[in-house]
């Protein structure tokens, strides 16, 4: 399969975990952020209106030059916790988005491995693209220990406690990690293509 060198984007989401973020039948999204590497496109949603949020999301991603929107374990986290969300609100993402016969790292949101598009762009999940890299280099196969073993220094957080941070520390939370996954997109040059839905 050929893919044309088009924009990147980090997508990234905190949800509050309060009870379980993981489940997004109790937890509502934080946070949203989608950046580049370079962070010359940052953009961070939060808000107390997660419709208000989720909506503003799809119309950036809308609005946003036709790319890649690369994940951390998004096909088994990210998407279906925000699909699911956005169905609670009656906001219809503009996204194609099916089952996948990916296996997940972790148990799936809502039991489900999710592929797709998210409006005009293609989804990467790049934890399956560093799978081996972090076996063969005895790294933990998590977003942050892989980062910093490329040398990256991703903003850590007590993960357990996301509801419990400052909107600023959050949004330098959220941020850092759509702008490290970006960055782990772009190391995998036209190899990504492997790894596209």
């Amino acid at each position: 399969m050929e893919f044309p060198a088009r924009a990147i984007y980090g997508l990234d989401i905190e949800t509050d975990t309060t009870i379980d973020g993981r489940d997004p039948l109790v937890a509502r999204i934080l946070s949203v952020a989608v950046a580049t590497a370079d962070r010359s496109t940052c953009v961070i949603f939060e808000s107390h209106d997660e419709r208000e949020m989720l909506e503003s999301l799809n119309a950036t991603l809308n609005a946003l030059p036709a790319g890649m929107v690369a994940t951390w374990n998004g096909s088994g986290f990210d998407l279906a916790f925000l699909m699911h969300r956005a169905s609670v609100h009656n906001v219809v993402l503009d996204w194609q988005v099916t089952d996948s016969d990916r296996t997940s790292k972790y148990p799936p949101v809502l039991g489900t491995v999710l592929q797709g598009t998210l409006g005009p762009h293609r989804h990467v999940d790049v934890a399956y693209a560093f799978m081996e890299y972090a076996t063969d280099n005895n790294v933990k196969w998590s977003l942050k220990p892989v980062a910093r073993s490329l040398g990256m220094e991703p903003v850590e957080v007590d993960r357990a406690n996301t509801h419990l941070l400052s909107r600023e520390v959050l949004a330098e939370y959220v941020a850092s990690d759509a702008v490290v996954t970006a960055r782990l997109a772009e190391i995998l040059k036209e190899r990504i293509t492997l790894w596209v839905d």
